[in-house]
């Protein structure tokens, strides 16, 4: 690793990928912290290691001193140092006069004990792994990345000696081995071993992590230790960029200072657990999405609540409407009535797109597409969101986008934007057409139609096709039409108010 001539100050941050991953696991992380912490002198007291070397608050040391005594072992004390709020760091925080500190202590026998300090005293980094109890080949190791090289970081430096590593880029590598040789997590106090390993694979490492986790199951942490070798078999990601490295796991992703470089440098580690709430996604260490975890969302489970009944292809139009229309007249959505569906059918004589102003829910226009003989490309348009909502989810969950919340009194169309538009004229609230003093409703030369569609018309191509359709009771509900309607609808021809060569289509359907 090239390395740049700089070191940021110590940091740790963490961004949880979910507030339910940061609910669970949280607090046993927390756990596995502490069983970790009365795993360092419970190790001692078993004889798995002859030292170990721990930090406690100054307030605490009575209360250990007495219970490590209980315990046949000795707590020596022999520095100081700042208090950090991580559970881990590259290098101790200094002691600032008048602010907290904690106090570093040896626990032992008084001759290991003796033995330890005197080699801390004299720097030997050999003599003070063996007191703690390290594998021979870690303690050359460090002696070798961390005292002489300077590192403060040793991740990618165990990949160069890991029979496991694989090449994959310059600066990338992928690892595998034992998960209690994953010193990956070492920044949220998740570990088996208290030292760092030389390679991801250390068979005295794994050796040293095992008999500890013993240790922590006859202690009564148990669960924790199933927490930690969980943890450890995640797929990881290290990676290192100007002095910053970030640490991705399924459920959260570690910051931290590193040893700054000019390069990214990769580190992969790929498991063989993941967390049920870790993290979906396309890239490294996320597992993709699976298609069948749609068996198991919310939105699936609401479905099997409330089942559609399959409409079988051979089925009879009436059967069909029966069924389209029990499912849709509900909260007040608009149910065509059955003569306009068959009627406007038979006007369809080609392919094309198809724009309803006023659509509803798309009952209409579901059936126009699934029976129609052509190929039909079905849109619209309402005021009543519900409705859309209905039609986009329900009626054409196909084609969502094709429809839209808005007001057809306004919408305008270009030349040859649809080969057909389906609109009712008078749909809208008659009441509305009354509190507008008839304004929105007049009789033009010989056909009636509102200012909405006739703005619609204006943008029609020559060769456009519109279809008309309205309810008789529509018509005797409007006031203006009450005395007139008979005389009007006998004249009624809208063709006068289309440009020349236009095509369209009129419907007066009884209920």
């Amino acid at each position: 690793m090239t390395r740049l001539d700089f070191r940021l100050p110590e940091f740790t941050r963490f961004a949880w990928v979910s507030d339910q991953a940061r609910a669970i696991w949280a607090p046993r992380i927390a756990r596995i912290q502490t069983a970790w912490a009365e795993i360092e002198w419970r190790s001692v007291a078993a004889r798995v290691r002859p030292c170990a070397h721990t930090i406690v608050d100054p307030g605490a040391l009575p209360a250990l001193t007495a219970r490590m005594a209980e315990h046949g072992l000795e707590v020596r004390r022999f520095g100081e140092v700042g208090v950090s709020s991580t559970p881990y760091s590259s290098a101790a925080a200094p002691v600032i006069p008048g602010q907290p500190f904690a106090i570093r202590v040896a626990i032992g026998t008084p001759d290991a004990n003796a033995a330890f300090c005197a080699a801390w005293e004299a720097n030997d980094q050999a003599k003070i792994g063996e007191a703690l109890g390290y594998p021979a080949c870690c303690q050359r190791f460090f002696q070798r990345v961390w005292v002489e090289e300077r590192c403060m970081d040793t991740t990618w430096a165990m990949t160069t000696s890991a029979a496991t590593a694989t090449q994959k880029e310059e600066f990338s590598k992928h690892v595998s081995g034992p998960q209690e040789a994953n010193i990956l997590l070492r920044w949220l106090g998740v570990r088996a071993v208290p030292h760092l390993p030389c390679r991801f694979d250390c068979a005295d490492t794994v050796a040293f992590a095992r008999k500890l986790i013993t240790v922590g199951r006859e202690a009564g942490f148990s669960i924790e230790m199933d927490w930690l070798l969980s943890m450890l078999s995640w797929p990881v990601e290290w990676s290192a960029l100007h002095g910053i490295a970030e640490v991705r796991t399924p459920i959260l992703k570690i910051s931290t200072a590193t040893d700054a470089t000019a390069e990214r440098y990769e580190v992969r580690r790929q498991g063989d657990g993941y967390p049920e709430e870790g993290a979906r996604g396309l890239h490294f260490p996320y597992r993709p999405p699976e298609k069948l975890r749609v068996l198991s969302s919310v939105g699936f489970r609401r479905g099997l609540q409330n089942p559609l009944t399959a409409v079988s292809p051979s089925e009879s139009n009436e059967d069909w409407f029966s069924r389209r229309a029990a499912l849709f007249s509900q909260n007040g959505y608009r149910v065509p009535p059955r003569g306009i569906y068959q009627a406007i059918l038979e006007v369809i004589d080609r392919p094309g797109s198809i724009l309803e102003l006023g659509c509803g829910n798309g009952l209409l226009l579901r059936y126009l597409q699934d029976h129609s003989r052509h190929r039909l490309d079905c849109g619209g348009m309402d005021l009543n969101a519900a409705a859309i909502q209905t039609a986009q989810t329900l009626v054409f969950p196909e084609r969502p986008q094709s429809f839209s919340v808005g007001d057809v009194r306004t919408y305008e169309l270009r030349p040859g934007q649809h080969a057909l538009i389906l609109t009712n004229p008078l749909y809208a609230d008659p009441g509305y057409y009354e509190q507008q003093g008839g304004q929105l409703l007049r009789i033009a030369g010989e056909g009636l139609i509102t200012q909405y569609v006739e703005r619609c018309l204006s943008g029609l191509a020559a060769r456009g096709r519109l279809i008309l359709f309205c309810y008789t009771e529509q018509l005797r509900q409007l006031a203006a039409f009450r005395q007139t309607f008979d005389r009007e609808l006998e004249k009624f021809s809208p063709h006068t108010l289309l440009p020349s060569g236009a095509d369209i289509t009129f419907f007066l359907i009884d209920r």
